[in-house]
């Protein structure tokens, strides 16, 4: 009977163990890989914004470093005039420009001046420096310069429209002028931000047509400043 009991108790506890329920493993992992498949999402999110911040990052700090370049090439340019005799800097010929008055600031004054209030932010001033300068000195070798600034001064003032007059006069008055291109690039993304497709792809075409190898052409294509589809 002992024997019988033993046995009959074996089989009812394996019976039992047999018949438990599988632990439930499948909810318990489904809910901790869940939010581990969320933060690879969002990690995957930031990594493609970080990606294209970077990259527009990149884009600024190229436009930026050439327009240092060019910042440094006129500082250099007008060191240079400040350091020879007046009439060896900005050229003063009677032939190009109207003749200095005895007590006024000659040409290479006026620009200097007003591009150091430039370089310094103060818009209002280099404005009216440079207006002074190319009023007085329009066919100057740095009139088409000055119209350049003045128009970045005009821009940082929120005044777009007398910017874009400013560089349009550039492409107008002188065609060939190193700050052509520039001036066109202007144009197109001052066209594009009032809404003026037309405008804007005028100016575009023209720039690749004349200045095709030129950095501003190069930054129109690459998609900086093309006109509005």
């Amino acid at each position: 009977m002992r024997w019988t009991a033993f046995i009959f108790t074996l089989c009812f506890l394996a019976l039992s163990y047999g018949c438990a329920p599988a632990p439930a493993t499948t909810s318990s992992n489904s809910a901790y890989i869940r939010p581990l498949q969320w933060q690879v999402q969002a990690q995957q999110q930031q990594l493609q914004a970080l990606d294209s911040a970077f990259k527009q990052l990149s884009s600024t700090v190229v436009a930026t470093q050439s327009e240092l370049n060019t910042l440094r090439a006129e500082m250099a340019t007008l060191r240079q005039q400040q350091a020879t005799p007046s009439t060896a800097g900005i050229p003063l010929t009677t032939s190009t420009t109207q003749p200095l008055q005895a007590d006024g600031p000659s040409a290479t004054e006026i620009y200097r001046n007003a591009f150091a209030a430039y370089t310094q932010g103060n818009y209002d001033e280099a404005v009216r420096g440079f207006t002074q300068f190319i009023t007085q000195y329009p066919q100057n070798p740095f009139a088409p310069t000055a119209y350049f600034r003045q128009g970045e001064a005009l821009l940082a003032q929120g005044k777009n429209q007398d910017a874009l007059e400013s560089f349009a006069t550039i492409v107008l008055n002188y065609p060939d002028a190193h700050k052509t291109p520039e001036a066109l690039l202007k144009m197109v993304q001052l066209f594009n931000n009032s809404n003026q497709p037309q405008q804007a792809q005028a100016a575009f075409n023209r720039l690749q047509q004349d200045f095709p190898k030129s950095s501003a052409a190069k930054k129109a294509v690459q998609g900086l400043a093309s006109p509005r589809q």
